[in-house]
C-alpha cells in the first residue's frame, strides 16, 4: 500500500470549504498542515482562522498524526509584533491545547529572505515586520 495525496487550497478570502475538507480528512491517517498569509492586512486573522479550523476538524476526524509547518512565536518570545509569525506561532499554540497528535515542523529563515522580503515597515514610534 502506497501513500496517498491531496492538496486542499484555501482562498485567502471567502468562506472554508468545510464539507470538502471533512471528505478529505475522514479517514486519513495523517495530514500536513501549512498556512500561509497572503493579503498583508487580513493576514495573521485569516490564517488563524483557517489554522485553528483545520485543526478541530483533525480532532474530530481522529486524524492520527498532525505535522504543521510553524516558526517561532516571535511576539511570546520578545513582546515585538511580526503578524507574519504571530498567526503561525497562535496556530500552534492552540494546537497543543487540544488532543492532537501533533509533530511542529519549524525550519530556519535563508538570509536572503531576511534581507529581501522581512522589511519592517515604522507604525508610530515602532518597526513592524
Amino acid at each position: 500500500m502506497g501513500v496517498q495525496s491531496e492538496v486542499v487550497e484555501i482562498s485567502d478570502k471567502g468562506p472554508i470549504p468545510i464539507i470538502k475538507l471533512n471528505n478529505v480528512f475522514r479517514d486519513v491517517y495523517g495530514v500536513f498542515i501549512v498556512t500561509n498569509d497572503i493579503d498583508p492586512l487580513l493576514a495573521m486573522r485569516r490564517e488563524m482562522e483557517i489554522g485553528v479550523k483545520l485543526a478541530e476538524m483533525c480532532e474530530r476526524l481522529h486524524v492520527k498524526h498532525v505535522i504543521y509547518s510553524a516558526v517561532d512565536f516571535v511576539y511570546r518570545i520578545t513582546g515585538n509584533r511580526c503578524s507574519r509569525y504571530d498567526g503561525k506561532g497562535e496556530i500552534e499554540y492552540q494546537m497543543k491545547g487540544m488532543e492532537l497528535p501533533l509533530t511542529v515542523l519549524k525550519l530556519p529563515l535563508s538570509y536572503d529572505y531576511l534581507v529581501n522580503t522581512l522589511i519592517p515597515t515604522r507604525q508610530g514610534s515602532d518597526y513592524v515586520f
